[in-house]
C-alpha cells in the first residue's frame, strides 16, 4: 500500500493509487475525501502505531493463512482509536469504497478498466461448473449463462477487518441461505463466537488446493426410517482425514449445517423414500431385477453427491435405507 512508502507528506491521491483509478477518484469525490481522512489519522500516528497499521495490513490480506491459524486478523477495535473510524469510512460495509462500486456512473469506469463482478463470476463458474454452493451442497448457485450472480461473500467480515474488504481471496460466491443472517451472516468467522471470542481456530480455506483426499461423511441413526421428528434421530458428521475435524466443526458451526441437514432430511425424506419404493416396483416387481441388482442401482444414482443439489443428503438417505437388512422384506411388505 503506497500509504505506508510516505512518499509524500501532503495528501495527494496520485501518490496513492495506480493511474488507472485517478479518473476514477477525481469523479468520485467522497472516495477522495475519506482516503484524505485516512491519510491525515495515519500521518499523525507515532512511528509504532504506523508499524501496527501496516501490520494489520499485511495480516488482513493473507485470508489462507489467517484460515490455517497461522497469522492472527486484526480487527477495527484493535487499531489505534483515532484511525478506526476513518477506516470504517473507506472500508467498512457501507463505506466509500461500496458507494464507489454501486455507483453507477463510477461503477462502469470500473466496469470499463477492470471488467465487471457479473464477468467474474461468469469465468468462476467456467472453471467451477458443478452448480451446488460448495459451502452447504445444498442449494444451486447460478449459472454462467443466466442473467444474474451469486452473492460474493466477505468470508472475513469487511465489519469486523479492515483492509481485506476488496481482496478477492476474501470473495466467495455463495448461496443465498449461507449468506443469511443466523446462518453465516456477518459473523467473525475466525473465532469461537459461541463458545471464546478470544481463541482463533482453524478455518477451511474456500480457494485450497490442498484437499483432495478430503471427504464429508454423513449418517443417519434410527431405529425407524419415520425421519419427521428431528428429536428422533441423529446425524453424524464426519471427515477424513482426522487432521480435519478442526475445520469440519467450525464449518458446522459458522452454516449451521447440521440443522439444516436434519431439516431438509425431515422435510424431503417421504419424497425420497417413495422415489424408492415406486423405483423397486418398476424394476423388480414388473421387471424382474434382483434386489441386489436393484440396490446396487439406487446407491451409484448419487455416487458423485456433489454434482447434485442436496446430492450429499440424498446419498446418505439412500445408504440409511438400503444397507437396512430389512430393506428387501420391507419393500415387499407393508412395514416400509
Amino acid at each position: 500500500m503506497q500509504l505506508f512508502a510516505e512518499v509524500n507528506p501532503v495528501y495527494s491521491h496520485a501518490d496513492l493509487m495506480q493511474p488507472d483509478f485517478q479518473s476514477i477518484i477525481d469523479n468520485h469525490k467522497v472516495l477522495d475525501e475519506k482516503l484524505k481522512a485516512v491519510f491525515a489519522s495515519y500521518m499523525a500516528l507515532a512511528p509504532a502505531e504506523k508499524t501496527q497499521i501496516q501490520q494489520a495490513y499485511s495480516n488482513n490480506n493473507n485470508i489462507e493463512q489467517i484460515c490455517n491459524n497461522t497469522i492472527r486478523p486484526v480487527k477495527f477495535a484493535e487499531l489505534p482509536v483515532c484511525i478506526q473510524d476513518p477506516l470504517k469510512a473507506l472500508y467498512g460495509s457501507k463505506g466509500a469504497l461500496y458507494q464507489m462500486l454501486t455507483a453507477k456512473d463510477n461503477y462502469d469506469e470500473v466496469k470499463n478498466r477492470c471488467g465487471s463482478l457479473k464477468g467474474h463470476f461468469e469465468k468462476f463458474r467456467e472453471e467451477n461448473p458443478i452448480s451446488v454452493c460448495p459451502f452447504c451442497g445444498m442449494e444451486n448457485l447460478i449459472t454462467e449463462y443466466e442473467e444474474g450472480k451469486n452473492e460474493y461473500d466477505h468470508y472475513l467480515s469487511k465489519n469486523d477487518y479492515p483492509f481485506c474488504s476488496i481482496n478477492f481471496n476474501n470473495l466467495t460466491p455463495i448461496c443465498d441461505i449461507c449468506n443469511k443472517p443466523g446462518y453465516k451472516g456477518q459473523k467473525d468467522i475466525p473465532f469461537q463466537p459461541t463458545t471464546n471470542p478470544q481463541i482463533q481456530d482453524e478455518l477451511y480455506y474456500p480457494y485450497s488446493t490442498a484437499y483432495p483426499g478430503h471427504v464429508i461423511d454423513l449418517k443417519i441413526n434410527s431405529t425407524t426410517t419415520n425421519l419427521k421428528d428431528v428429536d428422533d434421530w441423529t446425524l453424524s458428521i464426519d471427515c477424513t482425514p482426522t487432521g480435519n475435524v478442526q475445520k469440519k466443526n467450525r464449518w458446522l458451526e459458522i452454516y449451521n449445517i447440521e440443522s439444516r441437514y436434519k431439516g431438509k432430511i425431515a422435510g424431503d425424506s417421504y419424497q425420497w423414500k417413495d422415489r424408492i419404493v415406486s423405483k423397486h416396483v418398476l424394476r423388480c416387481k414388473r421387471k424382474g431385477i434382483p434386489f441386489d441388482d436393484f440396490k446396487e442401482d439406487i446407491l451409484d444414482d448419487f455416487a458423485t453427491p456433489l454434482k447434485w443439489n442436496n446430492g450429499i443428503l440424498m446419498k446418505c438417505f439412500y445408504e440409511f435405507i438400503m444397507n437396512d437388512p430389512n430393506c428387501e422384506a420391507n419393500l415387499n411388505g407393508t412395514i416400509f
